[in-house]
């Protein structure tokens, strides 16, 4: 850097290994921003569990002992001394012991750059950021995509790419001296306004193919002198698929015949990657990405994020999809994360799953009920910014139309059809958790909809519900605490003699011995009258989130949810359940089910865990 610049370079090199990033910033900054992360900093889920096994080892839980990992620690013993320093920038290599939960490192990056630039008194001082090598860990990919997003979003702000030095077994490379010599590098230009090589390229449709296109001037070609590898592509589903990759000038042209419309690249998305683009010049590699696909609007934006609680059905070979929520920002947990509603109504070949955009409702809406019908669905009430609805939408051969409006606004509730006849039940009906049921006869709708029976004991919200053999089955749902009632959640069932206008209780599902909560999961009936089940939450997990919600309940990793990942059959005929699968990707809490004609059954969309969702398509064949 002297030889380059004539300025003498002073270094203060000041590190701990293995230290987490919410050690490096000051408390006052922690206390405005995450408070949450200093509560029970030992045992609660923000710090990674290496960080604390490491605390435990070194130091007792008893006593006024201290450690480095501890939050806030190493800014007052390490940086706070430093702060009457002149301080021109700032090299940061660190992530490893925080890349369990991206979404946490995600808002302590930026609170980080912001205590230090406070310290420093530099508003603009430059941070010089290493993303994360290669190592085989399955978090990484998602974890270098952030730092990579935060570089670029975040004014002085660079990054420096080292995923080609990495080690599959090894978190320490050895190549560090290029590590070195790239960030020299990185400072040399900043100054000079002109940033290394390695953020990720503008991204197009150009028909079937996606053009990834670089700054001018820049040359591109790849280490090993091979084609370059490792780009991906996805339609909305969510599925990636290799693509064909030609370089051309600036730009990579990708190709890939098993998506027809993609909507999603990725490159380097491997823990530990072999991804060879490079810039001639300097030998510098692009950064691993995911990025979405600028689009037509014929797929509305944000639902690249996933979706919950949609409309859904199968007609024949067609899957059809609509609305829907979600959060629509990569930190779906951050305090202002808004949650955003959907209207277009897709469709998509079940051998395909190219969702494709047919259609809109009047509205944005989710968390309503559906109807599968020949041809198509009945979409149910729901709600969105505005509140609930009364609606009743009718989308069969591609033709939408209205069907008389319910009595009362409805959401979070279940309805099925025996014969002619639609029903709802539970949910909030005109805001209040309800035991209602109705019924719209479809051969007579200037009837309009009929009060029925009341269900018995508790209302409930995202209960299943489904019919066989003229009878409607509904098992699971809660309901929030509500004046002087405590939060209460079910797990049995109740069946509904459409004949007798009776309810009568039935057992819940188990599952060695243990009562099974399928409270936001989903249900359908299948050719032979059975019924089959998937999904929802963890009935302890959730009844305790109802009661108190913990400040850090959102930002436990997949597993602690411990949502169902079970899919179930009920024989109506026994009453007895068995459990027929048992998949990762069917623990999700508010999917859709779609059963028609055969014993195929999809599961659409959903959470993986409390805001976050997914797109992915689940198919599952019941024998």
């Amino acid at each position: 850097m002297r030889k380059r610049t004539g300025v003498p370079v002073g270094i203060i090199e000041n590190s701990v290994g293995g230290s987490p990033l919410e050690s490096w910033i000051d408390v006052a900054t922690l206390e405005e921003s995450m408070p949450e992360i200093l509560v029970n900093w030992r045992t609660n889920d923000y710090l990674q569990p290496w960080v604390q096994q490491r605390v435990g080892e070194n130091v007792p839980a008893q006593g006024h002992h201290r450690h480095p990992y501890e939050p806030s620690y190493l800014y007052s013993a390490a940086i706070r001394p430093l702060e009457d320093f002149n301080v021109a920038g700032v090299i940061w290599y660190q992530g490893e012991s925080n890349a369990h939960n991206t979404m946490v490192f995600e808002n302590l990056f930026p609170l980080f750059v912001k205590s230090w630039r406070e310290a420093f008194g530099d508003d603009d001082m430059a941070v010089h950021t290493v993303q994360l090598s290669s190592i085989d860990r399955s978090s990484w990919p998602v974890f270098r995509d952030a730092q990579r997003r935060l570089a670029a979003e975040m004014e002085g702000v660079t990054l420096t790419v080292c995923s080609d030095l990495g080690d599959s077994l090894d978190v320490h490379p050895i190549y560090k001296r290029q590590v070195g010599e790239r960030l020299a590098l990185q400072a040399v230009r900043t100054a000079a306004d002109a940033p290394l090589f390695g953020a990720a390229p503008a991204v197009h449709r150009s028909g079937r193919s996606v053009v990834l296109t670089f700054a001018d001037g820049v040359q591109l070609t790849t280490s090993d002198g091979k084609q370059p590898s490792t780009f991906e592509l996805a339609a909305i589903d969510g599925l990636f698929e290799r693509a064909h990759a030609v370089i051309d000038g600036n730009r990579i042209i990708l190709t890939c015949d098993e998506v027809a419309y993609p909507l999603v690249v990725r490159y380097g998305w491997q823990p530990f990657t072999r991804a060879n683009v490079i810039e001639a010049t300097d030998s510098l590699p692009l950064s691993t990405f995911k990025i979405m696909i600028e689009d037509d609007m014929q797929i509305e934006k944000g639902l690249e994020y996933g979706v919950s609680a949609v409309f859904a059905a199968r007609s024949g070979d067609t899957l059809i999809m609509a609305g829907g929520c979600n959060f629509p920002t990569s930190t779906p947990l951050a305090p202002d994360a808004r949650k955003r509603y959907y209207q277009g109504i897709y469709e998509a070949d079940t051998a395909s799953l190219d969702w494709r955009r047919v259609a809109s409702m009047p509205e944005p809406m989710a968390y309503g009920a559906t109807v599968a019908v020949p041809g198509g669905l009945i979409m149910i009430g729901g709600c969105n910014d505005a509140g609930s609805s009364k609606s009743v939408l009718s989308f069969v051969d591609g033709e939408l139309k209205s069907l008389p409006e319910l009595p009362v606004t409805f959401d979070n509730g279940v309805a099925t059809a025996v014969g002619d006849r639609l029903y709802i039940a539970g949910g909030n009906q005109n805001g209040e958790p309800s035991c209602d049921m109705w019924m719209l006869d479809m051969s007579r709708l200037d009837k309009g909809w009929k009060k029925m029976k009341r269900m018995p004991g508790h209302a409930r919200l995202q209960p299943v519900m489904t019919q066989s053999g003229g009878k409607v089955y509904l098992w699971g749902g809660f309901a929030p605490r509500n004046g002087k009632h405590e939060p209460t959640v079910d797990c049995d069932g109740l069946m509904y003699d459409v004949a007798s206008d009776k309810w009568s209780r039935i057992s819940a599902p188990e599952v060695n011995g243990e009562e099974l909560f399928l409270g936001g999961g989903c249900a359908a009936t299948l050719p032979d009258g059975r019924i089959v089940a998937a999904g929802g939450v963890n009935k302890d997990v959730f009844l305790d989130a109802l009661r108190n919600q913990a400040p850090d309940y959102l930002m436990h990793p997949v597993e602690w949810y411990k949502f169902n990942g079970r899919v179930m059959v009920y024989d109506v005929s026994t009453s007895a359940w068995e459990v027929v699968a048992e998949l990762p990707e069917a623990a999700r809490a508010g999917a859709s089910i779609c059963a028609d004609g055969d014993n195929t059954v999809y599961l659409i969309g959903g959470e993986i865990k409390p805001r976050v969702r997914t797109l992915r398509v689940v198919s599952v064949i019941v024998y």
